[in-house]
């Protein structure tokens, strides 16, 4: 069994999903010319619900460090679940708490650049 090297565990731990589906998903994108589109349906048909719109913007230089929230009105523990599936790193619940999302965006890795 071979053991990932560090460096690309650490930039496969901010996924929230399985490693199998990780692995699917980019070698199919280096050796076809495939859409976001088309990886976000391929995830969808392995139950994985994440955005193409999510993958584009983690996938640009600018876009590594950035923390995603996902304000909505839904706050049972299935919603969170799946915003942190999708990519979210927070799921605030309306209303929201301003001092708690301040918090949250300034202990944040691009709050503290």
């Amino acid at each position: 069994m071979k053991v990932l090297k560090p460096a690309i565990a650490n930039v496969l731990k901010r996924w929230h999903y399985p490693l199998d589906v990780i692995l699917v998903c980019v070698r199919w994108y280096v050796a076809y010319p495939l859409s976001l589109r088309n990886l976000e349906e391929m995830m969808a048909e392995r139950g994985i619900a994440v955005d193409h719109s999510i993958l584009a913007v983690l996938d640009q230089p600018w876009g590594k460090s950035m923390v995603l929230v996902a304000l909505t009105g839904w706050g049972h523990e299935e919603n969170r679940q799946k915003s942190h599936r999708a990519g979210f790193n927070a799921h605030p619940v309306k209303p929201v708490d301003y001092a708690a999302l301040a918090q949250l965006l300034a202990t944040s890795p691009a709050g503290q650049q």
